[in-house]
């Protein structure tokens, strides 16, 4: 009785799979690429990989946070359509999904009923190179859900991950529209190749004559820093790095957690003091005398 209610069928699982394999394919053809010299070829491609990175988002995030069944709904529009989930483009290119999620409290063998619902906006940020646009959490969220300010401070930290490692990122924040509390946050990072590498504004202020750093380099640097020898070598153990698991571009995901833990302990080394900063752990400082501790 009521609105019809809709399940998720296996054609989610099978478009996020046909995403991951692009995915690949997409990463694995731009390592090959040179940087492109003409403007419009560059921001072009940069914009495509920006927006397969978002809708892959969008879809792992409707994978992820809702399970559960959705009610059709009604949108006053030109087309009057009742839609199961409504999808819109914000001026600022996030994508927003808005819908009906009910909730089981009673459940009678293979009959269940159905309670109250929640209207829930699912908000797929714009993909940013180095920067993570927070404003959402903020305008939603941090005076109203006492989880907001945890969100933002989470973000703020993978910010900071993500500028040293020269990542691309986005993150989906799914929260009530009525009472503004939080259902769900995800968040995904990507590497950032010269040739997707347009809208970095490190380009925009680097000299011609510049090297222009990108994921994977900063990776090498990372590893070479902290490996024996290397400029932050002898701080290795005080970080918690392992030289023999180096950082790589497959298992970074899976890391950022310890990477995050790796940055608050390289902030509390009394030899880096006010002369080096977070992101010379990604520079090439092969060059550079090798930092010693004090005695």
């Amino acid at each position: 009785i009521g609105n019809k209610l809709y399940k998720k069928n296996g054609k989610i699982e099978r478009i996020i799979e046909a995403f991951e394999t692009l995915s690949k394919y997409t990463i694995d053809r731009a390592i090959v690429m040179p940087k492109s010299e003409d403007g419009d070829e560059s921001a072009t491609e940069t914009v495509y990989y920006h927006r397969m990175i978002q809708l892959f988002q969008t879809f792992s995030s409707l994978s992820y946070f809702d399970d559960n069944l959705l009610a059709a709904k009604s949108y006053t529009g030109k087309d009057n359509k009742k839609y199961v989930v409504k999808a819109a483009i914000t001026k600022h290119y996030d994508i927003i999904l808005s819908y009906k999620k009910y909730k089981s409290f009673i459940g009678l063998g293979h009959i269940s009923i159905y309670g109250r619902y929640k209207n829930l906006n699912m908000v797929i940020e714009d993909v940013k190179i180095r920067n993570l646009n927070y404003d959402d959490v903020f305008k939603y969220l941090y005076d109203k859900d006492p989880t907001g300010n945890i969100v933002a401070d989470n973000l703020i930290s993978l910010e900071c991950l993500s500028i040293v490692f020269r990542l691309c990122g986005t993150y989906t924040l799914v929260y009530d529209t009525d009472v503004h509390t939080l259902e769900g946050i995800s968040y995904g990072f990507y590497p950032v190749l010269p040739v997707y590498s347009y809208f970095d504004i490190y380009n925009l202020v680097a000299s011609p004559d510049s090297h222009y750093i990108d994921t994977v380099e900063a990776i090498k640097n990372f590893n070479t820093n902290f490996s024996k020898g290397g400029y932050f070598g002898e701080f290795a153990d005080d970080v918690g790095y392992d030289e023999n698991n180096p950082l790589t571009l497959e298992n970074f995901g899976e890391r950022i957690e310890e990477l995050g833990n790796m940055k608050e302990k390289y902030y509390e080394l009394p030899e880096v003091g006010f002369y080096l900063s977070i992101s010379d752990i990604t520079e090439d400082l092969s060059k550079e005398e090798p930092l010693h501790k004090k005695d």
